[in-house]
């Protein structure tokens, strides 16, 4: 079967689920869980940030903007289990897939492998080369005071990029 087809049947099987897809506000994200409280004009409901809550630490989560909208829908036709399928206003992404953990939101981004940290890691390399010693003919110098504040300069830029 090509992939059009299946897309096709699988759009269709989609427009006969029995329980609806719902366009709620987002009332309060619980990061840890993997959870967010939604409200429709009457009911509240806890709903999941993705259709499966992997047991281990890989989870990929789109955080929502609480007071935004998103649209749940129900897994497996189960109208007491309920998932975000459609987002209006993202806050954060966090991505973990065993010990990489990259998490994105509006103050940058953190990258992160077991104890190393990407920030970390540039910062001390940049704090390293300014104070480097660099043989030559001439014998053992520095780089010149203008590096240094090139290197200042950059440092700069990384630790607005990255949190």
């Amino acid at each position: 079967m090509s992939i059009d087809r299946a897309l096709a049947e699988g759009l269709r099987a989609i427009g006969k689920r029995k329980t609806p897809t719902l366009a709620v506000e987002v009332l309060s994200v619980d990061k840890k869980q993997g959870t967010c409280v939604v409200k429709d004009e009457e009911l509240e409901y806890t709903v999941r940030l993705a259709s499966v809550i992997n047991e281990n630490a890989e989870r990929f989560y789109l955080f929502p903007k609480i007071g935004s909208s998103v649209l749940i829908s129900s897994i497996g036709e189960d109208e007491n289990r309920y998932h975000v399928v459609g987002y209006s206003e993202i806050e954060s992404v966090s991505l973990q897939i065993d010990e990489l953990q990259l998490k994105v939101d509006k103050a940058g981004f953190h990258l992160q492998r077991g104890e190393v940290d990407f920030k970390s890691l540039l910062n001390e390399l940049l704090n390293e080369l300014k104070s480097a010693v660099i043989q030559t003919p001439a014998g053992p110098g520095n780089f010149a005071p203008n590096n240094v504040a090139k290197f200042e300069e950059i440092n700069n830029k990384i630790n607005e990029l990255l949190q």
